[in-house]
């Protein structure tokens, strides 16, 4: 059990490390072209300050995702026959009494199977882990829908 959970937990580390990447990604992408906006700024400013604002909502929100520290009860509905214990939107769905029961039932370990100590804290540290990397993905999904509008009002000034 203890190297499944280890397994377990070094996948949703990796998650939780491509979610921050991608938001440094964003961040920069979001402040470049607030100041490549900012220099081609011509007749139409408003649209061009609009689009500066988007970009810079965008930046702001990924700083939130890099910083997200604060964890959640996961309000979705998966199905039962979409159940991945791996991954960390589903498990970030669950509490730490459904994991590790899910645990137990669906990687063959015997029903009456007590975790020890450390098992039950692995299993713990996953569920904080993938919360975590559900909150930053979902934060980097506001933050690229923002930076699309900043792009494609960016464009706009550019070209008016």
């Amino acid at each position: 059990m203890k190297q499944l959970l280890k397994y377990i937990l070094n996948i949703n580390i990796d998650s939780l490390k491509i979610a921050e990447t991608k938001h440094s990604v964003i961040t920069t992408l979001s402040s470049g072209l607030s100041v490549l906006i900012a220099n081609f700024l011509g007749d139409n400013k408003l649209l061009g300050y609009i689009s500066i604002v988007f970009c810079l909502l965008s930046v702001v929100i990924s700083f939130f995702a890099l910083s997200a520290k604060s964890i959640k009860k996961f309000k979705g509905n998966i199905p039962e026959s979409k159940a991945d214990l791996i991954y960390h939107k589903y498990i970030a769905s669950l509490t730490i009494d459904e994991y590790t029961q899910s645990i137990i039932q669906n990687y063959g370990f015997p029903s009456e199977y007590q975790m020890d100590k450390f098992e039950f804290d692995l299993a713990k540290e996953i569920l904080a882990t993938a919360k975590r990397a559900n909150r930053k993905y979902r934060l980097f999904n506001y933050s690229i829908a923002l930076l699309g509008v900043g792009i494609l009002l960016g464009i706009l000034t550019m070209v008016l």
